[in-house]
């Protein structure tokens, strides 16, 4: 005769228990995935977001080279359209080149958007192929994306 007897310390959960227990680690599991997801968008994003930031304050020019001359070309924004650009090439050494751009407002202007506003620039500087090119705006050194090409 054997006999099997089954004591259990806890009662086990029947009909509207176990649906209640349910229900609250649902709950518990959607509010951790959701404060999860929330805590990886503020990392992350911020990380993406620094590094568009970095990139866009490059200043893109391409360089057209021919005959010791570089035809260097690009869009730059300024901080309103009541602002304008000057650009120019001044030799640092034999090897090493600076594109100076320099942002004033102009005087007469009445009414201005104050979004930021692009202006094309073109420039030349004279040198050997592989021209060092640095770039400085408003008395600030900024980095130069260069695209060369051959004419």
């Amino acid at each position: 005769m054997n006999m099997i007897i089954s004591i259990s310390a806890a009662a086990q959960p029947q009909g509207a228990n176990r649906c209640t227990g349910m229900l609250v680690r649902l709950t518990l599991f959607t509010v951790t995935a959701i404060a999860i997801a929330y805590a990886a968008h503020m990392f992350f994003g911020s990380i993406i977001f620094a590094a568009a930031e970095e990139d866009a304050s490059a200043i893109v020019l391409r360089d057209i080279y021919k005959n010791e001359r570089h035809e260097l070309s690009g869009i730059v924004m300024v901080p309103s359209t009541c602002h304008d650009l000057t650009v120019r090439a001044k030799d640092i050494d034999a090897r090493s080149t600076a594109i100076i751009l320099e942002t004033w407002e102009q005087p007469f202007a009445s009414a201005c958007d104050k979004a930021p506003t692009p202006r094309a620039i073109h420039v030349t500087a004279f040198g050997p192929e592989g021209l060092d090119l640095r770039g400085m705006q408003d008395g600030a050194w900024v980095p130069l994306t260069i695209i060369e090409t051959r004419n």
